[in-house]
């Protein structure tokens, strides 16, 4: 799994897009829930110091929710 120290600004993204992947081709409802928590926690580390684009968080919850 994805340590989080291992996160960036710089790689957020990708490493985003890439757990979405698996989220997608994820056959078991817990392994999808488990990267769900690990993006979540990823991207909400430290107060979202990795996020610059608000809009971007925004428009990937929702395409998981919709």
């Amino acid at each position: 799994m994805i340590n989080c120290f291992q996160v960036s600004r710089k790689n957020l993204m990708d490493i985003v897009r890439k757990l979405m992947v698996h989220m997608d081709k994820s056959e078991g409802s817990h392994y999808r829930d488990e990267l769900l928590s690990k993006i979540i926690e990823i991207c909400s580390q430290n107060d979202y110091q990795h996020i610059t684009h608000f809009e971007w968080l925004a428009f990937f919850f929702l395409l998981l929710f919709c």
